[in-house]
């Protein structure tokens, strides 16, 4: 399928097309949304990619006003709700997340060296070939294989399904009202919940 504005299927930029070339990488495709899923009108059969849809208040086919629905769920919302509602709240726990990530590779990464140099006294703490020494080398490849996943493939998700605008800390998926909405309804809840205990 293309997409009904750009006319292409992955919706990438010639940078980032060059950038996986170069770097022999693939990232995702920017998604492809139905209009009637978008603008909440009839057409089914039209497609466009959710940047391309970016301030167009308008269905580009049927003409009809309304501002449209770029935010879609996916396994993510399902598997990762606890860290999505995190990071939901204050766009700026993207950033947050990304430093700590990449803090925690760095730490890892050193631990892993300085293990290598110092290898009998390793020996001496953590005997080889033990259950502890098992459990140790699961604990510490399972946490930087889940690291490095949140790093490369969930930021890429995050800069595609969100269109996570890095310089303006925005995410264009969500409506401009989406995180008062979220403080508004925590506050809410609070304050019920204080009105009934007391």
């Amino acid at each position: 399928m293309e997409c009904f504005i750009c006319f292409s299927t992955s919706g990438k930029t010639d940078d980032e097309i060059s950038f996986e070339q170069i770097f022999n990488q693939k990232t995702m495709n920017y998604p492809l949304l139905s209009m009637a899923y978008a603008y909440n009108c009839k057409c089914i059969n039209n497609y466009a990619h959710n940047k391309c849809l970016i301030n167009i208040n308008k269905c580009p086919t049927c003409r009809k006003e309304a501002e449209p629905n770029l935010y879609i769920y996916t396994r993510y919302d399902y598997y990762f709700s606890f860290l999505l509602d995190w990071l939901k709240k204050d766009i700026s726990n993207i950033e947050k997340l990304n430093r700590y990530i990449l803090s925690y590779l760095i730490f890892i990464c050193g631990f892993l060296f300085l293990c290598s140099k110092n290898q009998k006294m390793i020996n001496t703490i953590i005997p080889p070939k033990s259950n502890i020494s098992l459990c140790f080398a699961i604990i510490i490849s399972s946490s930087f294989c889940i690291a490095l996943y949140l790093f490369v493939v969930f930021s890429d998700y995050i800069q595609k399904y969100w269109l996570y605008n890095k310089t303006e800390k925005r995410c264009y998926a969500f409506k401009n009202s989406y995180s008062n909405d979220i403080v508004l309804q925590e506050h809410l809840h609070w304050s019920t919940m204080l009105r009934n205990y007391f």
